[in-house]
């Protein structure tokens, strides 16, 4: 897992703010950091992500790997403007994309029941004393 400090780290690396090697000040941590966790919360309206909110630099960021990039650059779009820099094409683009790997890491797949009243369909049967039906489920037991 990423902790916070990686993170904003990236995010200023994005924008041109800082160097690689360079250290974080601490005011840029913050504000870095409040607008990451304000994207955040108005992400997990649509795009629940599991995101635990920030506070220091050695906090783990709790979202699942392959949601790490949207968060980079989405948050360094936010950001951008308090530090007078101008977007680029890419910046846009990464971003539109990692958004994209989010909402894909936040889907919720179900497990399907099919009803006992559903018909196999034909071709799907191998023997000719099985049922034309699905099995009935405990659910349909119930009803």
């Amino acid at each position: 897992m990423e902790t916070a400090q990686d993170v904003v780290s990236d995010i200023l690396q994005e924008i041109l703010v800082q160097a690689n090697e360079q250290p974080i000040e601490a005011v840029d941590f913050q504000f870095v950091v409040r607008y990451m966790n304000r994207y955040m919360a108005e992400l997990a309206i649509t795009v629940p992500l599991g995101y635990t909110k920030v506070t220091s630099p050695t906090d783990l960021i709790t979202i699942p790997d392959g949601a790490i990039n949207g968060l980079i650059f989405n948050t360094a779009l936010r950001v951008l403007n308090s530090y007078d820099i101008d977007v680029g094409p890419t910046l846009y683009q990464n971003a539109a994309t990692g958004l994209k790997a989010m909402r894909k890491t936040a889907r919720i797949k179900a497990a399907t029941k099919h009803p006992s009243t559903l018909p196999i369909g034909s071709g799907n049967e191998c023997c000719s004393d099985e049922s034309k039906f699905y099995n009935q489920s405990d659910d349909d037991e119930e009803s």
